[in-house]
């Protein structure tokens, strides 16, 4: 590429581009800069909004102090009680002992209970023989031995022990052993002092516009990394760089299942049955049934056109103006609540069409190695100069944001990614 040239080809005036490093005349134009006393003294700023949506709830909900770099954590996952046939269970003689080929025997004591499908033959088992067999008494229900197909699904009906019995095994649950770490986040900002001089005699504070700057971009970059981030080691010149995987890393290694591609319009079944799915994994006795759910604006705009299909359209007048419309924020389906909303940084990123992210705070923590810290040189934090501060033999003041902190997702599966989600249809109710 040409020097001054972008990607779309067209030529770009040198001196003209400078998003990295010091702040000084020739940043804005030079002589055609805002500087000259025809221009305002301010600087209009074109921001996405809302561009930390995600990292200000955790931020405020679930802030933690760790003393490393590397965090660890545990989840046990509960096993319940299920079989299913794999090869054909022939009719037998009630209370006959006999040897079932099953799918998995990971989650089976001796002395529990199942039932063939609803209605069907009660089975204990007395015995687990191999990976996929299992002994069993036959018929020992009101519902004789019939038998049943292989795929026949077997429905845990609880246990049952003889008097005097001996103590049964404990039931293991599953422990899965996950890892992330802290990553250092950088962003700096400085004015040479001849751009610090022309500003200031014209009553602009250039220097402290410029940290504005840097708090922004520190600020999107941290959100940036917890959604799509994935954890690295490198060397970087001789010492060590680390980073975290963000929540679309981790449901993409964790919770494969709950990537969802819908592949273009929903009703609002389809809805239920795609977003339901995110609240069959909790935690706790008292897990959250509401989930946030940050779309791009494809999403959102289909998610409105669902609304506005299975909604009423409404006029809302006050004594000062007259609106007319319907703007939703929220679907509710049998088990559980989202609230919707755009996050810019899905276009920004030109991530898939109609994507969005499912996300349950409750489960997301952010690891504070060191809380964020802002340092200065050649200069105080009212932005005089100060010859005595670090780095003072450069003729500029500035400093930088640094902070140093981990993701953890302490439950992926109750969050996801949807995406090809492009508009909106209907179904017999609307």
């Amino acid at each position: 590429m040409a020097h001054g040239e972008n990607i779309f080809g067209a030529s770009m005036p040198e001196g003209r581009v400078n998003y990295a490093g010091m702040v000084h005349t020739q940043t804005f134009g030079g002589r055609d800069s805002f500087l000259k006393p025809r221009f305002l003294p301010e600087v209009l700023r074109r921001y996405p909004t809302g561009n930390v949506k995600l990292t200000a709830i955790i931020d405020s909900m679930m802030r933690k102090k760790t003393t490393s770099t590397d965090i660890g954590f545990t989840i046990e996952n509960i096993r319940y009680p299920t079989l299913t046939l794999v090869s054909d269970m022939p009719p037998a003689t009630s209370h006959q002992a006999s040897t079932i080929e099953v799918d998995d025997v990971t989650s089976i004591l001796p002395n529990m209970i199942f039932v063939l499908g609803a209605f069907g033959e009660q089975v204990m088992v007395t015995d687990i023989v191999g990976d996929h067999q299992v002994v069993v008494i036959r018929g020992m229900g009101t519902t004789r031995a019939f038998g049943a197909p292989a795929g026949t699904q077997m429905l845990f009906a609880g246990n049952a022990f003889e008097e005097g019995s001996l103590r049964p095994l404990g039931m293991m649950s599953g422990m899965e052993k996950l890892f992330t770490q802290t990553q250092i986040f950088r962003n700096g900002w400085a004015t040479t002092e001849t751009m610090h001089a022309v500003a200031t005699a014209q009553g602009i504070n250039v220097t402290s516009r410029s940290k504005a700057d840097a708090s922004y971009y520190h600020a999107t970059d941290i959100e940036s990394a917890v959604m799509f981030g994935q954890q690295s080691n490198m060397v970087i010149r001789g010492k060590p760089q680390r980073t975290f995987s963000g929540l679309v890393d981790v449901v993409r290694y964790n919770a494969p299942q709950n990537i969802i591609n819908v592949d273009g319009d929903m009703n609002y079944d389809d809805l239920c049955s795609v977003f339901e799915m995110f609240g069959d994994v909790q935690i706790g006795e008292n897990p959250s049934t509401s989930r946030i759910i940050y779309g791009d604006k494809t999403f959102v705009t289909a998610f409105h056109q669902l609304g506005m299909k299975y909604g009423h359209l409404m006029r809302m007048t006050t004594d000062s103006s007259d609106s007319f419309g319907q703007r939703f924020r929220q679907f509710v389906t049998p088990r559980m609540t989202f609230n919707v909303y755009e996050h810019p940084l899905f276009s920004i990123r030109r991530m898939p069409k109609g994507m969005a992210i499912v996300v349950d705070p409750s489960t997301m923590e952010l690891h504070y190695l060191r809380d964020t810290r802002v340092s200065y040189f050649n200069a105080t934090e009212s932005g005089a100069y100060d010859s005595m501060s670090v780095d003072g033999g450069v003729d500029a003041r500035g400093g930088d944001f640094l902070s140093e902190l981990g993701f953890v997702c302490t439950n992926p599966a109750a969050n996801g990614i949807v995406y090809g989600f492009t508009g909106a249809k209907c179904n017999a109710s609307c």
